[in-house]
């Protein structure tokens, strides 16, 4: 295994991240001495976080970037400028554990046709309770998890393949990637991992979880994470409503569009009266703006999806509850309205796929 983590690049992407960054690349040096490089893609952090590891961690090879650009923009210069076979993702505020890189390692060699691989994840203040084991993709557009909220000892060990990843921490493997765009930049923050995981799976590299390859998950950036004190920002809002709609347009056939049209229209009128309740509606208008004015790139982009596709997309969803937040599902009315749509995409399913492939998640 020492052979392979000699040939994995270990790429952190920071902004602001002065409090946990060091936290960070002290589990990676105590864990993964022998890896082949580490990589730290500042995205113009002015919290002093970069000169941190220029003075602190002169084995880290620090890329500064002049402007913030996203997290999916920061590993597309990270994967760029990886010499390793094997590249790790992870963001500023996870601290790996002991064996979780070389369990990763050890399960794309036990499964080869994989592509991708990712941990189990943790929260870093509740280490015995799971905020991730896997993703998936729902039909509506969302990202589904899988056990999350769960007592990491009643939790299954198996490994098992993926639809879609969350990025704080994945394993990828270049020679079976050959992407033309890893991330999509335009995505700027939230979903672009959604979008890089459904991608991989419509595009036939599989994606596997290894439960027994653990790291602890932090609170995330001030301002955008929802972790961080239980609340939705303004931007996180539009970011969510707006890269949702990019993954309908972009990655769905239109089949699928034309087929779901009923259970997508109704959740979009539902999406527009949440708003409205919650005092969004200028995030709502805003994202539809945007959409509307990059219409030409997204539909540019999504000649290169269809044309590289090798999986159908209804192959691929997770028929479950609606993969909301306590703060999006929040109020009486609310979770009676999410309710009636869990069970209007399901009755809906059952009559255009008369067995659905049935998976077991939290809402929480």
């Amino acid at each position: 295994m020492n052979t392979l983590l000699r040939q994995t690049s270990i790429c952190v992407v920071n902004y602001n991240g002065r409090d946990y960054l060091p936290a960070c690349l002290e589990a990676i040096l105590a864990t993964c001495p022998d890896s082949r490089e580490i990589i730290v893609v500042d995205n113009a952090s002015d919290d002093s976080s970069a000169d941190q590891v220029a003075r602190d961690f002169s084995q880290v090879k620090l890329v500064r970037l002049p402007e913030n650009l996203g997290p999916g923009a920061a590993r597309n210069v990270a994967y760029a400028e990886s010499a390793g076979a094997y590249v790790l993702f992870v963001d500023n505020d996870v601290r790996l554990t002991a064996g979780c890189v070389q369990n990763l390692l050890q399960a794309l060699v036990d499964h080869p046709d994989a592509a991708v691989a990712m941990p189990r994840v943790c929260y870093a203040d509740r280490t015995d309770t799971i905020q991730y084991d896997g993703a998936g993709c729902h039909p509506i557009g969302l990202m589904t998890l899988y056990n999350q909220n769960v007592p990491a000892a009643d939790a299954e060990m198996s490994t098992r393949f993926m639809h879609s990843v969350v990025t704080a921490c994945i394993m990828v493997v270049k020679g079976k990637l050959r992407m033309t765009e890893l991330f999509d930049e335009s995505f700027f923050f939230n979903y672009e991992d959604h979008d890089f995981g459904f991608r991989c799976s419509l595009s036939g590299r599989r994606i596997i979880r290894a439960p027994d390859a653990v790291c602890y998950h932090g609170h995330g950036t001030e301002g955008l994470s929802y972790r961080k004190d239980g609340t939705y920002t303004d931007r996180r809002v539009y970011y969510l409503i707006r890269n949702r709609w990019q993954i309908l347009l972009k990655d769905y056939q239109l089949r699928t569009l034309v087929v779901l049209s009923p259970v997508l229209m109704l959740f979009e009128i539902f999406q527009f009266g949440g708003m409205m309740a919650k005092g969004w509606l200028a995030q709502w208008l805003k994202s539809a703006w945007w959409i509307v004015t990059h219409l030409p790139s997204i539909l540019q982009k999504r000649k290169e999806v269809q044309r590289t596709r090798r999986q159908m997309d209804m192959e691929l969803f997770d028929i479950v509850p609606l993969p909301l937040t306590d703060e999006m599902a929040g109020g009486r009315w609310m979770r009676h309205a999410i309710s009636f749509l869990d069970s209007a995409i399901l009755g809906y399913w059952r009559l255009i796929r008369p067995a659905p492939r049935q998976q077991v998640h939290n809402r929480e």
